[in-house]
């Protein structure tokens, strides 16, 4: 059980073909229809929301009109019940949060059927809960 954890990474995406896209971070996860993601697309809008099935909770999003290319970091840390969200070394978000078990990982977000690709560089999560 995670409760106090940093995760991060730089993301970057190639758009295959028309349509919005982005790249993120999963946390908390237990199964696919169950985690926490982080993330930015194309259009500089970002976001911090839970899957509960088939639903997004409300969480946070916003839209940075200047932020530019494809490539960026993303940091996601979790500590005394609540989420901070940062994007380029930016605070750009905050949730409540509890202690869940799950598992971390990558997310390719497309809001349409298209084709994609994301990568992900410099990786890490650090769990201070231990």
């Amino acid at each position: 059980l995670y409760e106090h954890f940093a995760y991060g990474s730089t993301v970057s995406w190639e758009v295959l073909s028309a349509g919005l896209t982005g790249c993120g971070l999963v946390f908390q996860a237990m199964d696919e229809m169950h985690y926490r993601v982080a993330y930015v697309d194309q259009s500089g809008a970002y976001g911090l929301s839970e899957r509960i099935g088939d639903s997004f909770m409300p969480g946070v999003f916003g839209e940075k009109h200047d932020l530019v290319g494809n490539r960026h970091h993303l940091l996601v840390i979790v500590q005394e019940q609540r989420q901070l969200y940062y994007l380029d070394g930016f605070l750009v978000g905050t949730l409540a949060t509890e202690a869940i078990e799950g598992s971390v990982g990558n997310a390719v977000v497309n809001f349409e059927p298209i084709r994609t690709s994301c990568s992900f560089t410099d990786s890490w999560v650090w769990n201070w809960s231990n």
